[in-house]
């Protein structure tokens, strides 16, 4: 079946959860880039198949090698530099994709790939802190989310220009006590009440820990 005229029964197999490496392998080969596609879609495929893809010439299937959680890391330090943002989107949502690059495509000029960074499961507070300058006001507002983002990037935001940062950075179980303390003082009704509110449920457990 792998060998057959019609391209979409080749397409089948190559989707085929079950199957052969080697049947992958000789399918990444195929003419047609919809089965080449279908390959690098498939968790079967060999490292070596996925590696070889990551160079195809058809984008979609870069895509598809870029989506593939069992693509190497090498390859997805290539793919990370691709021309098609799509791919290099992939790239930053898969969530084997080493911190190293990360940190370059949170500097990227496509800012869905910045958006797709800041909710990788893997990102680290450095490559927070990168993006805690991003210019996408969304960006910086998961930045102030997150749960791994450093207190000094937690400060910083907290003088951000835009209202909903600093509310999200009041909301931040991990604000420091003096920053909350700060934005107790904001300029935006929200915020003020957010940060009022997180210092008075601290100072309530805090009793209650003490008091154990």
């Amino acid at each position: 079946l792998a060998q057959d005229k019609h391209c979409w029964v080749r397409q089948t197999v190559a989707l085929n959860e079950n199957a052969s490496v080697d049947a992958l392998a000789m399918l990444a080969q195929d003419e047609k880039w919809q089965v080449r596609s279908a390959v690098a879609k498939n968790e079967n495929t060999s490292v070596e198949t996925l590696a070889m893809l990551a160079s195809d010439k058809e984008a979609w299937i870069r895509w598809a090698v870029a989506r593939n959680e069992n693509t190497p890391k090498e390859a997805l330090a290539v793919l990370a530099k691709d021309i098609d943002w799509r791919v290099r989107k992939a790239v930053a949502s898969n969530k084997n994709a080493p911190e190293e690059v990360l940190s370059n495509l949170a500097k990227d000029d496509d800012t869905s790939v910045r958006e797709s960074v800041v909710h990788n499961q893997n990102i680290s507070s450095h490559t927070l802190a990168i993006l805690s300058n991003d210019k996408n006001a969304n960006i910086r507002y998961n930045v102030a989310s997150h749960q791994k983002t450093s207190l000094e990037t937690l400060a910083k935001l907290a003088l951000d220009s835009n209202y909903s940062v600093r509310y999200a950075v009041a909301r931040n179980k991990n604000t420091p006590f003096e920053t909350l303390t700060a934005l107790t003082q904001d300029k935006c009704s929200y915020v003020r009440e957010e940060a009022t509110q997180a210092l008075s449920e601290r100072k309530v457990k805090n009793k209650c820990v003490k008091a154990r």
